[in-house]
């Protein structure tokens, strides 16, 4: 796992400093990323082996983050686990065959992975372009520092986590607003935005 770890770090941080090629790295930032994973974990790799771990762990997130938004709380951020039968599994995988790899293995690091892939499959005015380099934001540890020092009880504390999971321009707003009545309403109201509440 650590080797994943690393190896989403490492493309996050080349998008960040050098932007994408459509909604993947650029060819020359493939031989950083396994400059990385050989530096630190001894691991040799292929450029065509990490596009292709690349567009696995993109395909699993974007099976990933329907069923997170998901009314009735499915799942649990803080396992990382879906909350679903084995025939809710299997409704939802006719309907969504990428999410078949989920029911046995949940994704890694989602955190990583959505920091990654959100920009990559948004559309609309908040979509980015495919040359978009990331700005350094928040990250959700301090995100969720402050969400603990709240000690907000249930639904605020999951819909505030599901919001936080969104991306980046959430994680902004919440650590800018500093009055805790103005940080509830704006979760209600987001949150309702959302489908969530």
């Amino acid at each position: 796992m650590d080797v994943v770890k690393t190896f989403l770090e490492s493309c996050i941080q080349e998008i960040s400093l050098n932007g994408r090629l459509g909604s993947s790295l650029k060819a020359d930032l493939w031989n950083k990323v396994k400059l990385v994973l050989e530096i630190s974990h001894g691991f040799s790799v292929t450029q065509k082996q990490m596009k292709n771990h690349y567009d696995y762990l993109k395909e699993k997130y974007q099976a990933w983050l329907p069923i997170t938004k998901k009314t009735g709380n499915i799942y649990d951020p803080a396992t990382n686990t879906i909350l679903m039968s084995n025939s809710e599994w299997d409704e939802y995988i006719k309907a969504h065959p990428k999410a078949k790899a989920l029911k046995t293995s949940p994704l890694s690091f989602p955190d990583l992975c959505t920091k990654l892939f959100e920009g990559s499959t948004a559309t609309g005015i908040h979509g980015w372009s495919p040359s978009y380099t990331y700005p350094i934001g928040p990250h959700i540890e301090e995100c969720m520092e402050k969400l603990e020092a709240l000690e907000w009880e249930e639904p605020l504390y999951s819909a505030t986590v599901s919001i936080l999971c969104e991306g980046e321009s959430y994680r902004k707003a919440w650590m800018k607003i500093t009055e805790v009545n103005k940080l509830e309403s704006w979760i209600k109201a987001t949150g309702k935005k959302m489908g969530i509440f």
